[in-house]
């Protein structure tokens, strides 16, 4: 089983907080014009939602975001270990025979590091 680190649940959680706050300013208000619709003439000419309001939001979800948008680092080379922690396979996945290829997609991910993916193949 693949393990979340910090940063892929901060964004996780940043979106999540992005739609909670999108969705509670769509919500209807009560007293609303909007919602009586037995003036027509009203609704027209009232502002339904504050618009400085739904900016500032905007602006903070943005923010948020960019200061928790996080960077993956893309892995290329791997090593393999067996149960026993020997060394079994070693290289950049490019690069790796059919024999090797096999055993990395029987092995399980246990971390990622400094571009390097660890794997182990437990039997």
């Amino acid at each position: 089983m693949k393990k979340l680190n910090k940063s892929r649940i901060s964004a996780v959680m940043a979106l999540m907080l992005a739609g909670t706050i999108l969705a509670s300013a769509s919500t209807p208000i009560k007293n609303n014009p909007v919602n009586d619709k037995s003036d027509n003439n009203k609704v027209e000419t009232e502002l339904v939602y504050d618009e400085d309001y739904l900016e500032e939001i905007d602006a903070y979800v943005d923010q948020y975001l960019a200061e928790n948008l996080v960077q993956f680092e893309v892995v290329d080379y791997v090593k393999v270990y067996n149960d026993n922690q020997e060394l079994l396979v070693e290289g950049e996945k490019g690069s790796l025979s059919e024999d090797q290829l096999r055993l990395l997609r029987q092995a399980d991910l246990l971390s990622e590091l400094n571009g390097t993916a660890y794997y182990q193949i437990n039997h």
